[in-house]
């Protein structure tokens, strides 16, 4: 699940991040992830060979290790508080040793803290693994016309300008001929990403207000009853198997921030 939303947020959220790095990476970064990565490990045991249901975004990583430096910062601080995100959700259905769990969230909260330092604003995840539920026959149709309705009158045209990051359409291809509770997820994920984008400092536009947050109200009505879905043990684990994957992989991106910053000291 949580590969899907890493998709999400460099397609949504990467235009309107711009930071200029700091020493954490230098000296911090590296120790923390040890940690966390060593908690996430012990806190429940082997993680498990079961396949989580979205590939593992290798193209996507690799397009980070060749970006800029404070891109690559910003996708560290992202991905992390992602991550976080996706941990902080009801836990009941596992039987991982809470206290491990406790100390891996504290120690992931601390790397997010100190990257915070480096970059403006973050984008929280969403956690929820969805089963399905009858919204989509009923409500999601009226619903999704009507916030579409209130963007296009709230600023007039839509811009022709450039969006500098390409629309995902092969994502969206892959999305298409998924099981349904995937969908529901990616339907629920996106949702909750573009009212976080737009939950920002909106002092520049000169949208109308009335409209804007009758848009948002719309859009969190739409949220909040797809999230009525359930959450089971193995979907947790899951969670957990992809978490330890990121982390793994968001390691290697800080150490070639760390050689950036080597060749230009």
């Amino acid at each position: 699940m949580d590969a899907r939303i890493l998709y999400l947020f460099i397609i949504l959220c990467s235009v309107q991040n711009v930071c200029n790095g700091c020493d954490w990476i230098q000296h911090g970064f590296g120790p923390v992830s040890r940690e966390y990565l060593s908690l996430l490990s012990d806190m429940g045991g082997d993680i498990t060979n079961a396949k989580v249901p979205v590939p593992f975004p290798d193209v996507l990583y690799g397009r980070i290790r060749t970006a800029q430096m404070g891109d690559k910062i910003t996708f560290l601080y992202e991905s992390i508080n992602q991550i976080i995100q996706l941990f902080n959700g009801n836990l009941d259905a596992v039987t991982w040793k809470r206290l491990k769990l406790e100390q891996f969230l504290t120690v992931l909260d601390r790397q997010s803290r100190e990257l915070q330092k480096c970059v403006s604003s973050y984008i929280k995840g969403v956690q929820n693994v969805c089963n399905g539920c009858d919204w989509i026959q009923h409500g999601f149709g009226p619903v999704s016309r009507e916030y579409l309705s209130l963007l296009s009158d709230m600023g007039g045209d839509i811009t022709n300008a450039k969006v500098p990051v390409p629309f995902p359409d092969v994502l969206y291809g892959r999305i298409r001929t998924a099981q349904m509770g995937d969908k529901i997820t990616f339907l629920y994920e996106s949702i909750n990403q573009i009212i976080k984008l737009f939950n920002g400092n909106l002092d520049a536009v000169t949208w109308k207000r009335l409209k804007l947050e009758h848009f948002l109200t719309v859009l969190d009505r739409q949220s909040r009853e797809l999230q009525k879905c359930n959450y089971d043990s193995h979907s947790w684990e899951l969670i957990r198997k992809a978490a330890d994957r990121h982390l793994k992989r968001l390691d290697l991106i800080s150490a070639s921030i760390k050689a950036q910053m080597n060749k230009v000291n």
